[in-house]
């Protein structure tokens, strides 16, 4: 994938560079956030109660 280095158009990085390092600290701390952000979403969790008290609706009587 072609990208831009000091103004010229690169053809790939080097797979050795220092800036890799931070790539990948900031991919994990960006999937924990997106973790954590899915995990504590109000609006998830209010899908989720309104869609397990629509399937809760049973008609009937009692038991046997």
């Amino acid at each position: 994938m072609p990208y831009v280095s000091n103004g010229s158009v690169l053809e790939k990085r080097s797979p050795w560079r220092l800036s890799l390092i931070t790539d990948f600290f900031w991919s994990i701390v960006n999937g924990i956030a997106f973790f954590f952000q899915t995990l504590l979403s109000m609006d998830a969790s209010e899908d989720y109660v309104k869609k397990s008290r629509a399937g809760n609706r049973r008609g009937g009587g009692g038991g046997g």
